[in-house]
This record gives structure tokens, C-alpha cells and sequence, in this order.
């Protein structure tokens, strides 16, 4: 099987985890703008190259992603890869490999920040801000900016409206309907909801050109 992906990377970081002996895995791609920001994927893996495969391309995502969104920040990712099979780890095995991954970040001096993404939450954030100071997305209550998920969902609800304008030539057709099943921290699976395709809160025209635009952005709504 292929795994074709450009390899246009500032530092691709690789370890075994001392306590846990999974593969952690931090790409940067960019650094151009600031340090690189991207979430903590805990994922599982058919083999190590789809985890390396995984992690470049989400870093590479990115950096374009900061830089639509006028930040000053470049583009990296982390990947805790899971053997195929493999359940989420929970208790003491799952601090053990929170523990190796933020020693990962904390090779990179700064170069990444790691925040939530699928697999991951800011209770997990919590654990590995113990072996690196280089973590977004902790609890609001410590002063953070904490879980990025809602801005996630914002981000996947303004690329709804685009798709509806685009597809029925309106981003407010009262006669379609879009049917979503809603996640939370981008892992655990909730209720499915249909709803009118226009949402209750709008992008502006510009926004809508590129990427969603509102009035209240997270400190970490960038961190998907």
C-alpha cells in the first residue's frame, strides 16, 4: 500500500515511550508565522507509516489553517498512535502515555504546542502540561482557554452554510434539511440532530470566501 505524502516538514519527532512503549509522534511543518499549534490525536493505526502518514498531513493542514485565520502561529500536530484493535487506554495506562507524549513536546523547546483533538480532552491536557509547559486548551477555571471543540463545531457549521449556498444557491433554503450527528472534544459521539441547513449565528460574506469569521474567537479555536 502507498502512503504518498509531502515531506515539507520543518521536524518530524518520533519516540517509543518509556513508560507506555506506544509510538508518540509530533510533525511541524511550519514555524514561519510563530510556533507551531495542532491538536493531540489518539488514534489507533493499522501501522506506524499510516500514524506518520496521519500526523504530516494534519501539520500541514495547519499551518494553513493559523494562517487563514490571521494567527501567529504556524502548524504542527501530535499523533499517540494506537495498535489496530487497541481499546483507549484508561486509569494509570492512559497517564503513562499522556506522560511520554508531553515528553515528546517537550524535546521540540517550544517549536509546538499541543492542544485537544479526536481521542484526546483537557483533562488529558492536564496530565501532560505535568512534563511540558507547552500546552493549550487546559481548563478555563486554570486561566486557558480550554476545550476547543465548540469552535471546531462552529468552523464544521460555517462549512455547512458554504456547502448549502454553494449546492442550492441559498445558505438559508427553508425546504432542506441537514441531518449531523453532533461530537463532543471531537471524540465521543452524541445525539443526531436535523436542522434547518442555515444556522442561527451568520458568516460574513468575506469569511464565507475562506473560513468562518465571528465575533468571539477562543484563544485556542485554531488548535482542531
Amino acid at each position: 500500500m502507498d502512503y504518498p505524502e509531502p515531506l515539507a516538514h520543518e521536524s518530524l519527532l518520533v519516540r517509543r515511550g518509556r513508560r507506555s512503549g506506544l509510538f508518540t509522534m509530533v510533525a511541524v511543518h511550519s514555524t514561519a508565522r510563530g510556533p507551531a499549534l495542532g491538536g493531540c490525536r489518539m488514534w489507533t493505526y493499522d501501522d506506524a507509516r499510516a500514524a506518520v502518514r496521519d500526523v504530516l498531513r494534519l501539520s500541514r493542514a495547519m499551518t494553513f489553517k493559523a494562517a487563514v485565520a490571521g494567527l501567529p502561529l504556524g502548524g504542527g500536530k501530535g499523533v499517540i498512535m494506537l495498535p489496530a484493535g487497541h481499546a483507549p487506554p484508561a486509569g494509570e495506562t492512559r497517564r503513562d502515555v499522556l506522560l511520554d507524549f508531553g515528553e515528546t513536546v517537550a524535546a521540540l523547546d517550544g517549536a509546538y504546542i499541543t492542544a485537544e483533538d479526536v481521542g484526546t480532552s483537557d483533562r488529558d491536557m492536564a496530565v501532560i502540561a505535568e512534563t511540558t509547559d507547552h500546552v493549550a486548551g487546559l481548563a478555563v477555571e486554570t486561566g486557558s482557554s480550554g476545550d476547543p471543540s465548540p469552535w471546531t463545531a462552529l468552523g464544521v457549521q460555517c462549512a455547512i452554510e458554504v456547502a448549502c449556498e454553494r449546492t442550492f444557491g441559498s445558505s438559508s433554503p427553508t425546504s432542506t434539511r441537514a441531518s449531523a450527528r453532533s461530537r463532543t472534544s471531537s471524540a465521543r459521539p452524541g445525539p443526531i440532530r436535523t436542522r434547518p441547513c442555515r444556522p442561527t449565528w451568520t458568516c460574513s460574506p468575506r469569511a464565507r470566501s475562506a473560513a468562518c469569521s465571528t465575533t468571539t474567537r477562543s484563544p485556542g479555536c485554531a488548535a482542531g
